[in-house]
This record gives C-alpha cells, sequence and structure tokens, in this order.
C-alpha cells in the first residue's frame, strides 16, 4: 500500500491540532519565494515533502535536523494498492 498527499497540504502542526499528526525528521530546508520545501522523512524510509508558507517561518523557527510534528489532513490522502 502507498499513502500519498500533496505536498502543499500537509501541514506542520500547530497547537491543538491533533488529527493524523505524526513526527517527521527535517532533513532540508529550500527557500523558494512563496514558500519554504521541507524534506522531511517520517521513520528510517518514508521521505516526504511539505511546502510551508514563509508568514509561518517565524512562529516555527523549523531547521534541519529538528523533528516536528506534521499534520496529514484526512480528506486530502490518497491510498494506492502496493504493486506487485
Amino acid at each position: 500500500m502507498t499513502l500519498a498527499i500533496r505536498p502543499e497540504q500537509v501541514q506542520v502542526a500547530r497547537n491543538g491540532q491533533a488529527v493524523n499528526v505524526l513526527w517527521a525528521r527535517v532533513e532540508e530546508i529550500e527557500f523558494i519565494g512563496p514558500f519554504y520545501r521541507l524534506h522531511l522523512r517520517l521513520g528510517q524510509e518514508a521521505p516526504m515533502i511539505a511546502y510551508m508558507p514563509p508568514e509561518h517561518s517565524s512562529e516555527a523557527a523549523i531547521s534541519a535536523g529538528m523533528a516536528i510534528p506534521v499534520q496529514l489532513p484526512p480528506w486530502h490522502l490518497r491510498v494506492y494498492p502496493a504493486s506487485s
């Protein structure tokens, strides 16, 4: 099974967000202009990319190597069967 979500739908969790929150390690941060691209890793083998608006960067103070909570809104998740 593969679980998919678009990078712009992944959210850095804030206080009070408790639905579908996972911890991810920040591997790299890229400033793209209208957003930051966060290269994340869930566990040992699950890479993930998230986009974070610049206005959230000052309140989040995220840096490489940190573990951050990310929210995966259930209505944006897609499940695909395992490939054979």
